[in-house]
Formats: C-alpha cells, structure tokens, sequence
C-alpha cells in the first residue's frame, strides 16, 4: 500500500471516529428486564441496515456484542452521550430500546441514528478491503433465482406455444385468413424471441449455482467467472473435449444463439456478413453466405415459424434432460430446491460428501433448509 492510500485511509478513519467520538461501550444491564428501558420506533427516514450497525461497532469500533437468544441474532449495549440505549436485530427487524431516566430518551436514540447514518458511508469504505478479501477467497453465497427465472422462461414459452397452435389452426382452415395468420406469427416471433432471451438468462445462472457441485477447486476469483459470458462459464463446467454429449449441446446452443436470440437482440443482423445480400447480375440480391445460410430466409421478415421454434424448443429440452441426468444431477436437483448456493471450501467439501447417493443428498437438502428456515426465524 502507498503512503498516499495510506493517509486517505488515516483520513477516513480519522473521520469516522469523530463522527462517533459520543459512543462508548460500558458493562450496561441488559434493557430487556430493565423497566427504565422504552422501545423507539425507527422512523422511516432514519431506517438503517442492521448488518451496517453491526459492522460499525464490531467489526470497526471493537464493541462488544451479546449473541443469539430466542428471536434475536444479536444486541448491543452502548452509551451515547452517557445515556444507555440498546441495538438489536431481532425477527421482525432492527430495534432500538433506550433508558429513559432523563425523560429525553427518545430524542437521544433519533440522534445516535442520525450519526450512525453519517458514519455509514465511511463504515463501507474501511471495512471493503475485508469484503473483498471475503470474495477472493470464495468466503460467499448467492442468493438462488432459479424459480423466478425459469418461471419466466415458461411463461413466455406457453405464450409462444399458444399463438403457434393458431398458426396450425389457421392453415387447417380451407378458408385462411392471413389477417389471423401475420398476427398470431407476429406475437408468436415476440414470445419466442423472450422465450430466449428468458432462457439464456436461465442458463447464465444455472452455470454460476451448479459450478460447487461439480468442481471441487477452490472458488478464488469468483468474481471474474461471474462476469464472463456463458460460453466460457460452460467451458468451465464441462470438459467439451472430452465430454462429446457436452461438445453437441454446447453447440446447439451456440447455433440457436447465433441464429436467432442474438440476431433479434442485435437489430436484426447476424455474424458474418449473414444479414447482407449481394447484388448479382442477373440474379438480384442474394444471401451473403449463399447455400451455406440455412437460415437465411428464417429473417427475410424478422419471423420466427412453427417448425423453426419446434427445433429450437427441442433443442432446449434436451439440454435441460442433460443437465438432470449427468454430473450435474445432484447441482440441479439442490438448484431446483430454491437453496442459496455457498461457494467456501467449507460447503463444496459438504456438498460433494453428500453427493453419494440420491437417498443422502435429499436428506442433506432437507437439512439444509431446516437450518436456513431456522436462521430465519430466529430459532437458535
């Protein structure tokens, strides 16, 4: 560290301390059997994370702090300007409870939150050089979206999938009407191109949440495997020169990306001078990539047809089929239990421990949730 990063340092902590030069830590009774003691009711503008107050005055100032009972995670006993308030974290939130011997005690707790909150941006700073030692060294978890996202996917594809079966309807009728055909495609491309923009969000986050389950290697840097795209997150999974079944849907994938998600994402051009046509003489425009443009017609007028989503959507089946029935089983079936995802050494030993038989991995999940749903609720 420089001498300069070195006084910018001094400086904000210098800062910080002034701001909560009227706090002090004394061996104080606890609030909650002292009658002398009445709840504060936070208001709105002065709300405040728990967790910040906690890092404020353990993790910065060294305060000492009582640890879990029935309903509470934590408390802290402080003075602020002599007069004895109380900090928690409880069930229903963050509390506040102060000694009301000199009959200001409200006023006192409203203006020790005021100076928390100025001492919060400061706070965030100083402690960051933690944080971020925290996830280098994998020390994180990543809250589990799966449902929502796949929710999303399915509803977009219900939709598509409800529009192209007008299609089908409307070519069994003798007397077609191509005012309901060109509307039905029209909504039928759009749900297909959220289907897929849906999907691929999908595939981003399965491709974070599975990596624990299926390699056992420390998770430094995972940071850099967040921000990558998703092919190399696949890569990283799965071995596509070893693993063929993995090397073809990698490349299903990539053609349905490149052939329609990105294209639609992109105004409509594709790669490779795909979206171009040369004028020939004699021939008038023709496709850029000639034969080799399968798919050329697909966006002639930006149009998704039935047997065009029919592959795409099988395509995709297969790829889930995949997932949930190789080494990314076990990762899929604790995914698809709603479960935050712990990336520490720690918890991919435990996962890959349970990873034995079905019989032991849905006993571990069960447990898992019960100590969650138990952290919750406060029930120590």
């Amino acid at each position: 560290m420089s001498s300069r990063e070195e006084n910018t340092i001094k400086k904000i902590n210098d800062s910080f301390n002034y701001i909560l030069k009227d706090f002090s830590q004394e061996e104080i009774k606890e609030s909650y059997e002292n009658p002398k003691y009445i709840s504060y009711v936070v208001p709105k503008k002065l709300k405040i994370e728990p967790y910040i107050v906690f890092i404020i005055f353990v993790y910065l100032k060294k305060y000492n702090f009582s640890g879990r009972w029935e309903k509470i995670a934590w408390a802290l006993s402080i003075r602020y300007k002599g007069v004895a308030i109380t900090y928690s974290h409880q069930k229903f939130g963050f509390r506040v409870s102060v000694c009301d011997d000199n009959k200001n005690g409200k006023l006192i707790a409203k203006e020790s939150l005021e100076q928390i909150r100025k001492a919060v941006h400061l706070a965030e700073k100083l402690i960051e050089p933690y944080v971020h030692a925290k996830l280098d060294s994998g020390q994180v978890s990543v809250p589990n979206n799966y449902k929502e996202l796949a929710d999303r996917y399915k509803y977009f594809r219900k939709k598509a999938e409800h529009h192209f079966s007008k299609i089908d309807k409307s070519f069994k009728n003798e007397h077609l009407i191509w005012a309901v055909f060109n509307d039905s495609i029209v909504k039928a491309t759009n749900y297909s191109i959220a289907m897929l923009d849906a999907y691929f969000s999908l595939l981003e986050h399965i491709l974070v949440l599975i990596r624990p389950f299926v390699l056992q290697e420390s998770t430094k840097n995972l940071s850099n495997y967040v921000g990558s795209n998703w092919s190399t997150k696949y890569k990283t999974i799965f071995n596509i020169e070893k693993n063929a079944k993995a090397k073809y849907h990698y490349q299903q994938l990539i053609d349905i990306k490149e052939n329609y998600r990105n294209v639609f994402a992109h105004g409509n051009f594709r790669k490779e001078g795909g979206s171009f046509h040369i004028h020939m003489e004699h021939l008038g425009a023709l496709p850029f990539q000639l034969t080799k443009s399968k798919q050329s017609l697909v966006f002639s007028s930006s149009r998704i047809y039935p047997s065009y989503y029919n592959d795409i959507c099988k395509q995709l089946n297969n790829f889930d089929n995949f997932l949930a029935a190789n080494q990314t089983r076990y990762g899929m079936v604790y995914i698809k239990s709603g479960l935050p995802v712990a990336f520490d050494n720690n918890s991919i030993t435990l996962y890959h421990s349970c990873m034995t038989s079905t019989k032991k991995f849905e006993e571990f999940i069960h447990f898992r949730a019960m100590e969650i749903d138990n952290a919750l609720n406060m029930d120590w």
